[in-house]
């Protein structure tokens, strides 16, 4: 009987069960140039074999490990668990994430706030990622820039099987715990 892995917990469980298979090396997003990535058109790059991945411990130390990253370079995520369980189920993304940040990294200086977090449509049963932009105070060039970013990644996201916005809400930015 297959056992499915759906959430984060559940590939902690996998990962205790299941002794280090051997992987292979995964290649972090940051040690390539994002013009590299963009113009070879080809994101497996970042992200060889998603089934590999699902089946294995390696998962859980790529997304922690994307994650750390993401943290270290200026990024909020202030519900963890929310966005590692949609990374469960969209494990195309994760190798995407390092990327899109450096995109928005290069357009908006430290004077803004990067949440990264997981949007629940209310409407209808649908979520995805988000990048949201924030600032104390907002400057009127934030949607163009914004559509500088988007314009960049999009295509990388063709095929996948979830969805990353880089998008602001306009509210004011998370107080850091």
């Amino acid at each position: 009987m297959a056992h499915f892995i759906t959430t984060y917990s559940d590939l902690k469980e996998e990962w205790v069960r299941i002794p280090s298979p051997g992987v292979g090396e995964i290649i972090s997003a940051w040690n390539f140039s994002v013009e590299e990535v963009l113009s070879a058109n080809s994101v497996n790059l970042l992200f060889d074999d998603e089934m590999q991945y699902k089946e294995s411990a390696g998962v859980y130390s790529f997304i922690e490990s994307t994650l750390s990253d993401l943290s270290f370079y200026g990024a909020l995520i202030p519900r963890p668990s929310e966005v590692r369980d949609y990374l469960v189920k969209n494990l195309d993304l994760v190798g995407l994430l390092p990327l899109i940040f450096r995109l928005v990294l290069r357009e908006f200086d430290v004077s803004y706030q990067f949440s990264l977090e997981v949007y629940h449509d209310p409407e209808i049963e649908e979520e995805h990622l988000v990048f949201y932009i924030r600032q104390d105070k907002y400057q009127k060039n934030i949607i163009e820039k914004i559509r500088r970013v988007r314009a960049q990644y999009q295509k990388l996201l063709i095929g996948k099987s979830g969805w990353l916005l880089v998008t602001t809400d306009f509210q004011l930015p998370l107080k850091k715990k």
